[in-house]
């Protein structure tokens, strides 16, 4: 008997839970995108996953580095008197042989909020500051900042930031256009297995979602 497979995915429709995406089945990857992509009836978990939308307002497994944290109503805001690293991380699953991976996270800021995109301790860390005035900070252990291009940020706006790693290169995306794209300095430790979130020095930063595909 053959099965009705409508999309032509090679999953028949009663074990297909979206029969006309032939990109959604069982043996599809899952991605950070608001989509049950592989049918195992969680959106955005799983094997190669990392997701926290702070919804359970519960930041337990997450380290404090510098600064002060808290969580409420799905919200994770972060005050810090420094702007010489990161401020909070995870420890997502990633490790040495994760090769590629891609995060995405939507923030904001009073004057100013950042993305770590890889941690190993306080003195080995990447990451980026995106600043009020429509500056763009990369921000690594051997420079704590250098303006490498130019964002459009107003305070209290959430915004949405991609960024996909590799080894040699970082194409960093805010609100959709491309704003960085090179090496970053961010070889040596991307990979170390953490990513995390920044708040630039005397100031607030908020953040609504993370989630990372490694």
């Amino acid at each position: 008997m053959a099965y009705a497979d409508d999309d032509g995915d090679g999953y028949a429709a009663c074990e297909d839970c979206d029969d006309g995406d032939d990109t959604i089945n069982a043996g599809a990857r899952e991605l950070c995108d608001g989509v049950d992509n592989d049918c195992d009836g969680a959106i955005d978990s799983g094997t190669g996953i990392f997701h926290d939308n702070f919804d359970d307002d519960d930041i337990s497994d997450w380290s404090i580095v510098d600064g002060s944290w808290s969580v409420s109503g799905g919200i994770i805001s972060g005050y810090s008197s420094s702007h010489t690293g990161p401020d909070l991380v995870h420890s997502t699953g990633m490790d040495s042989s994760t090769d590629s991976y891609t995060v995405y996270m939507t923030g904001t800021g009073a004057n100013a909020f950042g993305i770590v995109l890889g941690y190993a301790s306080s003195s080995e860390h990447c990451g980026f500051h995106f600043w009020a005035g429509s500056t763009l900070y990369l921000v690594n252990s051997s420079t704590i900042e250098t303006n490498v291009g130019s964002v459009s940020f107003s305070s209290g706006t959430y915004y949405d930031v991609v960024a996909e790693v590799s080894p040699a290169n970082v194409d960093l995306y805010f609100n959709g256009s491309l704003a960085y794209s090179g090496n970053a300095g961010c070889d040596n430790f991307t990979r170390s297995g953490a990513i995390g979130l920044q708040v630039h020095q005397s100031g607030t930063a908020y953040f609504d979602e993370i989630c990372v595909e490694y």
